[in-house]
């Protein structure tokens, strides 16, 4: 049960999550216990820390104190309430947001860290949207929604090593009524409202039930209107996709905003948000990064040192020191962590990055790679606090995972921020690469040529090769439809998949 000390009547509890899209734009809101979405007003102090100076972190818990203020939204004021404008008293007021507020930390509350993303049985329902009361009908179906999961249920598998599956998944399609804050203003909060709402009715329920994650399916047009491809909470339980090939068509889209869910940002490229096209957090048809990966616990580092690599570990400068890497999709055992403790600025919570070395191999969830990143060794960087704070506080930080490097086989490259010379040799038929990371300290000089690459000393290696991977498995038969049931279901085992659709009403 949820604890509600030194709470006072009309206080609100919840926490803190961020809207994000994936086109760039975004909010924060405040989720409250009733799982409703409450947006913060741009600049609202309370983002900034709560009543003691303790910076806001998504997805902990808070408690928001009497007295705080809506900012009412109308038609005749669709940006909000303002000196310019203002709602009359006889207008149902459309939405409010938190203008100001005192907002606590409140740890005696419900739950108990971040969501698991290991050894996960996924529930999901999505919600297909009808608004053909004002022009505009679904142009996918129940039956088409189940047979696309099935290739992101399989994409997940593939690059979480088998340790996040889907395990019920149920389509339906519902006609909520058209509103300014939806059909008009594309307002996810509103959107998810008024669904939840026409599905209640639909099954005939009060409640839906909050083992579930629910996504909603724009349909086609709604897309000018929003501006986003899709949409998801930060962390949360609810994503938004539109119906083109950029939404929920697209395999690496849904991955991304389910992946926002459990408290992944996006990834960088070039100093820019969303441009790395190695991985689905970014533009790429990939499986996560090595750095994604770790932070997910999808992967671990190999052995003999190389999760933890550091000055001592590449001491004295000048020589190089290998690992052997196994691509990504063969196993969870695949990348190298290095530990730029050399640089005074590691202990900076934002200027300290950590490496990630990692070979990728167009096969398994990875075969979407373009040849301009497949079969080549990547380099990521990442905030070094990430390390030890995505399972534990304030986990749902912006690690800023970035790709900086890419290397071919038989190549030497220079990586000057972090006084390193990388090397990698031959690519082998069982995909798998030796890499050589050399530390100097003044110039890149002091680290040999790479035409003596045979004379430097390798770690050896903890264990065979594993075995080639498994083949994909068959196709599954067609769904068959199961009417639906206000109570939840034990869920089936992951061979009795596909789900089957709710019935259209």
């Amino acid at each position: 049960m949820c604890s509600r000390y030194f709470a006072q009547e009309g206080d609100l509890f919840g926490n803190v999550a961020f809207m994000t899209s994936i086109n760039g734009s975004g909010e924060y809101v405040f989720r409250t216990w009733d799982d409703e979405n409450l947006p913060f007003c741009p600049g609202s102090p309370a983002l900034n820390a709560d009543v003691f100076g303790r910076e806001i972190g998504l997805g902990e818990p808070y408690r928001l104190e009497t007295g705080y203020v809506i900012k009412k939204y109308c038609e005749l004021c669709p940006d909000g309430e303002d000196s310019f404008c203002t709602c009359p008293e006889d207008t149902p007021m459309l939405q409010g947001c938190i203008e100001q507020t005192s907002i606590f930390y409140h740890p005696m509350v419900c739950g108990g860290g971040p969501t698991p993303t290991v050894n996960v049985q996924y529930k999901l329902i999505v919600i297909i949207l009808d608004y053909s009361e004002c022009g505009y009908a679904p142009n996918i179906t129940e039956t088409e929604i189940l047979e696309l999961y099935q290739d992101v249920a399989q994409k997940f598998e593939q690059c979480s090593h088998g340790t996040f599956k889907f395990s019920d998944v149920h389509a339906v399609r519902v006609a909520p009524p058209c509103s300014f804050l939806t059909t008009e203003s594309c307002k996810s909060w509103a959107i998810s409202k008024d669904a939840e709402e026409a599905l209640k009715q639909l099954l005939g329920v009060t409640s839906l039930m909050d083992d579930k994650y629910y996504s909603y399916v724009l349909p086609p047009g709604m897309a000018a209107v929003c501006g986003w491809a899709s949409q998801a909470e930060l962390p949360g339980d609810r994503t938004w996709l539109q119906s083109n090939e950029y939404g929920v068509r697209r395999w690496a889209t849904v991955m991304q905003s389910t992946l926002n869910n459990y408290g992944l940002w996006y990834a960088w490229g070039g100093d820019e948000p969303r441009a790395d096209a190695t991985t689905a957090m970014g533009t790429g048809d990939a499986c996560p990064s090595a750095p994604e990966l770790a932070h997910l616990q999808w992967a671990t580092s190999v052995g003999n040192g190389g999760g933890s690599i550091k000055k001592n570990t590449l001491t004295p400068a000048g020589r190089p020191l290998g690992w052997n890497l196994q691509a990504t999709y063969l196993t969870n055992k695949n990348f190298l962590r290095v530990n730029t403790d050399w640089l005074s600025t590691y202990q900076n919570d934002t200027l300290g990055k950590d490496l990630y070395i990692a070979l990728r191999v167009a096969k398994g969830g990875d075969v979407g790679l373009s040849s301009e990143y497949a079969n080549k060794v990547h380099v990521h960087e990442s905030k070094a606090m990430a390390l030890n704070t995505f399972q534990t506080g304030s986990a749902y930080q912006d690690h800023h995972n970035q790709i900086i490097q890419v290397l071919a086989p038989d190549s030497r490259a220079v990586l000057p921020a972090y006084n390193l010379v990388m090397y990698t040799g031959s690519l082998s038929a069982s995909d798998d690469i030796n890499v050589y990371i050399c530390r100097f300290t003044n110039s890149e000089s002091e680290c040999p040529a790479a035409n003596t690459l045979v004379q430097w000393p390798s770690m050896p290696p903890t264990s065979p090769l594993p075995p080639s991977p498994r083949p994909p498995p068959s196709p599954r038969p067609p769904p068959s439809p199961r009417p639906p049931s206000p109570q939840p279901s034990p869920a089936p085992p992951p061979q009795e998949m596909p789900p089957s659709p709710l019935p259209s009403p």
